[in-house]
């Protein structure tokens, strides 16, 4: 493959990955709920800090894109001695909180009120 064969494959991906972050931009601060806002939980759960609110998803980057192509990602959790499930799905959001100091992330259920 000459170099503007390669070229021209990483415009046409060039614009793909534009395509793609059209179609799913990323959430900017004004656009979260006011769930998402306010933490729903008091303190970390783990060392008792502070916790900040936001949200949670998953998602690709540009480099992931141009040496994978888009796929489909998903957070999975394995309960101890049980079988995996998913906890996050491809284009899932999820409210959250994130501890200041030791970084812990508590993730609200689907089930919730706070999700």
């Amino acid at each position: 493959m000459q170099l503007s064969e390669k070229q021209q494959e990483l415009n046409e991906l060039k614009e793909k990955l534009e395509a793609y972050r059209a179609k799913y931009p990323p959430a900017e601060a004004e656009q979260l709920s006011e769930v998402a806002r306010s933490p729903f939980i008091a303190c970390c759960p783990q060392c008792g800090g502070s916790v900040e609110a936001g949200q949670v998803e998953i998602h690709g980057t540009f480099w992931g894109f141009v040496f994978v192509g888009l796929s489909h990602q998903q957070c999975w959790f394995r309960p101890a001695g049980r079988k995996e499930e998913i906890a996050l799905g491809s284009e899932e959001k999820r409210v959250a909180c994130r501890c200041t100091r030791c970084g812990t992330l508590v993730i609200a259920g689907r089930n919730s009120a706070s999700g």
